[in-house]
């Protein structure tokens, strides 16, 4: 299994939540017209919104320790925890 740097686990879960807040939104724009197209723009997009906080919580972690590095969506360059530095640019191809 590939292993995702920590610049492509920011990248998917900041798109995963981005895309949850708009198809709430697009949903939140039917809620008086189409009843269905809300509950599922908005169900979808919750679900979307609910995985990038678990991929955040799981896979944005500390490679030396293995502490949770705090949210991806304001990187740091030093794990709050043991004070390693943590690389946040993705890995080279054919490392």
């Amino acid at each position: 299994m590939k292993k995702f740097s920590l610049k492509q686990i920011f990248r998917i879960v900041l798109a995963s939540k981005i895309v949850g807040f708009l198809l709430i939104m697009i949903g939140a724009a039917f809620v008086d017209s189409i009843l269905p197209v809300f509950f599922v723009f908005g169900s979808i997009g919750l679900l979307l919104i609910l995985a990038g906080v678990f991929i955040d919580a799981v896979y944005y972690v500390c490679p030396k320790c293995g502490l949770w590095l705090g949210s991806a969506a304001l990187p740091s360059d030093y794990c709050r925890h043991c004070g390693t530095k943590v690389d946040q640019v993705e890995d080279k191809k054919g490392d």
